[in-house]
């Protein structure tokens, strides 16, 4: 399956500052990643797109009982990010540009 997704970055950066929101959405180690990124509005906006992604490529959402800080998100070496999802790996793409952040997600198969 595959998912896309799209934000604004600016929303995420006036939300993130609450610790409800980015718990939310994020694991710690997660947060502490991309808060130390030198863009970290637009990494944070990324990382969260990436969920909701995944979340459509899985086919379920909030209502279904998802939680996105249950995707693990995770970055090779080279900064490539990939997801985790109840055993299911997923391959990210993610951009930002021009104040906005996309994500796609494809359904890779299980995790190692």
């Amino acid at each position: 399956m595959i998912g896309i997704d799209l934000v604004a970055v600016h929303r995420i950066e006036k939300l993130s500052g609450r610790a409800w929101y980015t718990a939310f959405w994020l694991r710690p180690e997660e947060f502490l990643y991309l808060s130390e990124k030198p863009n970290a509005g637009e990494s944070l906006a990324g990382a969260i797109t990436a969920k909701e992604a995944v979340m459509k490529a899985v086919g379920r959402g909030f209502r279904q009982g998802t939680r996105p800080a249950n995707i693990l998100l995770e970055w090779s070496p080279s900064g490539a990010p990939s997801a985790t999802f109840e055993g299911t790996r997923y391959l990210l793409s993610v951009t930002h540009a021009d104040g906005y952040a996309a994500a796609v997600a494809l359904q890779s198969g299980a995790a190692a």
